[in-house]
């Protein structure tokens, strides 16, 4: 038996399959005792929940950046702004240094790290260019403080001139290898050397002082590995 509704504008009794009442041209509501949707509302919630699906995959996939090894722990240290001379090409210089452990730690992750600093400080204050430099500790000191890694970040991948580029991350350098907790020591204690070396215009090598901060601590380090771990460039596909 064919079933029946009434037409909720007119009252006309028209046959239940039909979806617009063919007297008054209403939409007609199609009930099964537990929901009770017009088509036309079913197909808006269905183009509503497609738009939003699509959203939410084009948000998260637009800028998706892949990480080319495990980001470490880190803390911001300082933060400056440089209009440069490009006004347009304002530029956010980040400082971070590396915490915990970080003996075991790869140049991917030196450089993972450093990536996840600019895209955090982007998404904080949002500029065309973040510079990130990522050191091995906080001490103070430039000389016992190693650069770890360095990025540069430019979202509109327009480059520092404005001018079009092929990447969003450049001029990227990273060490190849941590440091140890000994290592980290030691190479304190020479920053505090070489800093004093330098200012009292001290004849001296690196080696020489890194091996004065190794007998003065009584740590046995390898020192040729320790001065030699420097950023070396790294493509970021």
């Amino acid at each position: 038996m064919t079933k029946r509704v009434i037409c909720p504008e007119c009252n006309h009794t028209v046959d239940g399959n039909l979806e617009v009442c063919p007297r008054c041209g209403a939409v007609l509501s199609t009930c099964d005792g537990k929901n009770c949707f017009s088509s036309v509302a079913k197909y808006l919630v269905g183009i509503i929940a497609i738009i939003a699906i699509a959203c939410f995959f084009f948000l998260n996939t637009e800028d998706e950046i892949v990480f080319p090894g495990n980001v470490l722990s880190y803390e911001i240290i300082d933060v400056k702004n440089n209009s440069a001379a490009n006004k347009d090409r304002e530029r956010l210089y980040v400082s971070a240094f590396i915490k915990g452990d970080q003996a075991n730690a790869t140049q991917n992750d030196f450089i993972s790290t450093a990536m996840k600093v600019a895209l955090d400080a982007h998404g904080k204050q949002s500029v065309p260019v973040v510079v990130t430099v990522l050191t091995s500790s906080n001490t103070g000191n430039a000389y016992a403080d190693k650069t770890m890694a360095v990025v540069t970040y430019i979202p509109d991948q327009k480059g520092y001139d404005g001018v079009e580029k092929t990447n969003k991350f450049i001029d990227a350098t990273a060490c190849m290898h941590g440091f140890s907790s000994d290592e980290l020591v030691v190479l304190a204690k020479y920053g505090t050397l070489k800093q004093n070396a330098v200012q009292n215009d001290i004849t001296h090598t690196d080696k020489e002082l890194a091996e004065q901060a190794m007998q003065e601590l009584n740590l046995n380090v390898d020192i040729a590995k320790l001065l030699a771990n420097i950023p070396t460039p790294v493509v970021i596909k």
